[in-house]
């Protein structure tokens, strides 16, 4: 299951009140299991002492969640850890696109075409905003999501 995390509850908050601090303003909680990471239920409003904005509800906090939910994750892909060639190729292989990239980068314009197959052939590892990446999920039809999964479960192989 999945909830609404500590990280995402902040980051939502100062989005909509870019003033507060979380520790002075307010506190951020979230129901985890004994000596583990595993989140029990989604984060919420623990304290709240700012004295220039009213405490939303939980209600009003969900929407809060959801109005800054791209740019929460759009800045949580920049904190993904790099993938290696071997592991982007891996990742690539299981949603059954790895064939499909060479044909894909082909069918870019110049510069960019031999830009990418520079990148493809000698980059080391890639970051998940790397631009060849970014490029290539639209052409290879997958969406974000799809790739951020993989690209987490293949951070681990």
């Amino acid at each position: 299951m999945t909830f609404i995390s500590h990280e995402q509850t902040i980051h939502a908050i100062k989005s909509e009140w870019p003033e507060l601090l979380h520790g002075r303003d307010f506190w951020v909680g979230q129901p985890v299991r004994e000596n583990s990471n595993e989140y029990l239920g989604d984060a919420f409003i623990a304290a709240w002492s700012a004295e220039d904005a009213e405490q939303p509800s939980e209600v009003e906090l969900a929407g809060l969640v959801a109005k800054y939910n791209s740019d929460w994750n759009a800045s949580s892909r920049e904190r993904m850890p790099h993938l290696t060639a071997r592991q982007l190729r891996l990742g690539l292989l299981s949603l059954g696109k790895l064939d499909a990239v060479p044909t894909a980068i082909a069918a870019l314009p110049e510069p960019e075409k031999s830009q990418a197959e520079i990148e493809w052939q000698f980059a080391s590892e890639f970051h998940r905003l790397h631009p060849l990446v970014v490029q290539l999920i639209p052409i290879l039809a997958l969406t974000d999501e799809q790739v951020d999964t993989v690209w987490l479960e293949y951070s681990q192989v």
